[in-house]
């Protein structure tokens, strides 16, 4: 999809400046929402359908943000550093070969021990109870296991700070509108 046609609609529809999508299509950039890519032909920006379908998704996650099951993923007050840990969690994951789309169970002591090794992230167990009070992640405290589905963790953590960055960008666009 051609990248120009998409900030061409995004204008229109959401009655959005020039400049706000620019901001907007650098946020999705950021945070992995978007990949854009150079057409090999025509030297023309462009993403993939797969960016699209994330996106598809973020809208919504967006919409359910609002009063869905999403309000209280958008209202947590989860911190960078604990979306890094749980970002690495699935790079974790990854890296072990383990099925993206089914759930895994990884023992906490597994996550101590390797994580920081393995993806360059120091483990806090703060982040698991976290992502377990948001529902993402269960705890299983008698066998010390974190049970989830790292594409779902991944697509989740993503969601929650692609809209934290755009309700950012929101929020100074209007203290500049508002300050004299």
């Amino acid at each position: 999809m051609l990248l120009e046609e998409c900030k061409n609609f995004l204008e229109q529809a959401l009655m959005l400046t020039p400049q706000h999508v620019e901001q907007t299509i650098d946020v999705l950039t950021e945070s992995g929402m978007l990949k854009v890519q150079i057409e090999s032909e025509k030297k023309r920006k462009v993403f993939t359908a797969e960016d699209g379908e994330k996106l598809f998704s973020f809208a919504k996650f967006i919409r359910d943000a609002k009063s869905g099951p999403n309000k209280k993923l958008v209202d947590s007050n989860i911190t960078n550093k604990e979306m890094r840990i749980l970002l690495g969690i699935v790079t974790f994951t990854k890296k072990l070969s383990l099925e993206l789309t089914k759930t895994c169970t990884i023992r906490t002591e597994d996550l101590s021990n390797s994580l920081e090794k393995m993806i360059g992230v120091k483990f806090d167990p703060k982040a698991l109870k976290t992502a377990e009070s948001l529902g993402i992640i269960t705890l299983e405290y008698e066998d010390s296991h974190a049970s989830f589905i790292p594409s779902d963790l991944s697509r989740t953590i993503t969601n929650i700070k692609t809209y934290q960055k755009i309700k950012r960008l929101e929020h100074v666009e209007r203290s500049k509108k508002y300050h004299c």
